[in-house]
């Protein structure tokens, strides 16, 4: 087994870092990394973060010599099964592809000086009507200091709304005040300095800013690889109430005419048909792989495989 660690569109402009390795099949490349060495349970921890690690450097890497679709972690295939799977879905990978060329991910934290404050935005909209009623509310001042965050964030995100392609949140914690993947055009480098001038400016005592990237676009374009089983594509085929070698037509009328149904489950039904017209292209050992991306930090057809 080797770990699917990224698929790229070909030609590459370069080698591929060394020790991974690289199939090609239907215009892409899929590239493969040796599977992770099994450790004891007490070295998972720390042994998953080098890992990571690697991953990391390894895709960074290839970007220097392609557009890098990654593939979610641990997705462990057998190399006689990966040019069949690349060809069977190479129009999802040419739409993952599409939403990040040309572009890459920068994560942006922004932490504030959570004892400044209240000195610091003391006259502010939300902080000056809690001070100008003399005694001040703890719940009050709270809800007031939330607001004031949102606030802020708001006006960061209108810094950084020219130039940024994709925008996804992060979980925020404790005093930070903002925290997003970015998808920003590779050419646009002084442009984001010029924008993280504005937002230090702000607050140039308090705010402090962490930038990671240029990074892979994981959050806009990851791949997953789902396999869907016989039974699943069995339940498919009785929920759209086609035969069992329906064409394309029929699977796209059948879905039309669930779909009428006041009471149905859009995505089950949608999930459905693209599951059936997969399996028209073909099967690996009798099961069909399919390839899900999230595109611009939305799952283009979450649990595929699960039609019932």
């Amino acid at each position: 087994m080797m770990e699917l660690a990224a698929l790229v569109p070909l030609p590459v402009r370069g080698a591929i870092p060394a020790g991974a390795e690289m199939i090609e099949a239907g215009g892409w490349g899929a590239v493969l990394a040796p599977a992770p060495a099994a450790r004891p349970l007490l070295f998972q921890r720390k042994t998953a973060l080098e890992q990571g690690l690697v991953r990391q450097r390894l895709l960074e890497a290839l970007m220097a010599v392609a557009e890098v679709v990654p593939v979610a972690p641990g997705t462990m295939v057998q190399r006689e099964e990966v040019a069949q799977i690349v060809a069977l879905n190479r129009a999802a990978l040419i739409t993952a592809v599409a939403g990040i060329e040309g572009r890459a991910q920068y994560q942006l934290t922004v932490f504030w000086d959570q004892a400044g404050v209240l000195s610091r935005f003391r006259a502010s909209p939300e902080l000056a009507g809690v001070f100008a009623a003399g005694k001040v509310d703890g719940p009050q001042l709270q809800t007031a200091i939330r607001q004031l965050a949102d606030r802020l964030e708001q006006t960061i995100d209108q810094f950084l709304a020219p130039l940024t392609a994709g925008h996804v949140e992060q979980p925020k914690a404790e005093g930070v005040v903002y925290n997003a993947a970015l998808l920003i055009e590779r050419n646009r480098a002084l442009d984001l300095d010029q924008a993280l001038e504005q937002i230090d400016a702000i607050w140039p005592e308090g705010f402090r800013l962490r930038l990671v990237g240029p990074s892979p676009a994981v959050s806009f374009a990851l791949a997953t690889l789902v396999w869907a089983s016989a039974d699943d594509v069995t339940r498919a085929i009785q929920l759209l109430g086609v035969g069992l070698r329906p064409t394309s037509g029929q699977i796209e009328a059948a879905r039309r005419r669930c779909l009428r149904d006041a009471d149905a489950n859009v995505a089950v039904v949608n999930n459905a048909a693209r599951l059936l017209v997969q399996s028209l292209q073909g099967t690996v050992a009798g099961r069909v792989p399919i390839v899900e991306t999230v595109v611009n930090g939305t799952a283009s057809a979450p649990g595929l495989g699960k039609v019932a």
